[in-house]
């Protein structure tokens, strides 16, 4: 795995990451602790910030690609040193959904 390129990591962890979810989502439905409404309001977001990210990984090379994703590093690293809250509501969920889905991808 070391002679991948950052695009096949990529798609690697986004492999893993479909995986786990799904595994993850059988496992806490059988319990009954999802909150449809709350997930339905992230995959709102997600679906099109997937899309996004996807395309962006296509177009974009892999230079500019790490940086992109240094600097999300070092702004998420400064923002959890921070005590910010949100206060949660239909929309700034479909924005959660929508940064995750675009950011991981």
């Amino acid at each position: 795995l070391a002679e991948a390129d950052i695009h096949q990591s990529i798609a690697a962890a986004l492999f893993s990451f479909l995986i786990s979810g799904i595994v993850g989502t059988w496992m806490y439905s059988r319990r009954g602790v999802i909150d449809w409404s709350l997930a339905r309001s992230l995959m709102i977001g997600a679906v099109p910030g997937t899309v996004a990210g996807v395309f962006l990984l296509v177009h974009v090379n892999a230079f500019a690609l790490k940086v992109f994703i240094a600097s999300l590093i070092i702004i998420f690293l400064a923002y959890s040193n921070f005590a910010v809250f949100i206060i949660v509501t239909g929309t700034s969920i479909v924005l959660i959904g929508l940064t995750d889905a675009f950011t991981r991808t």
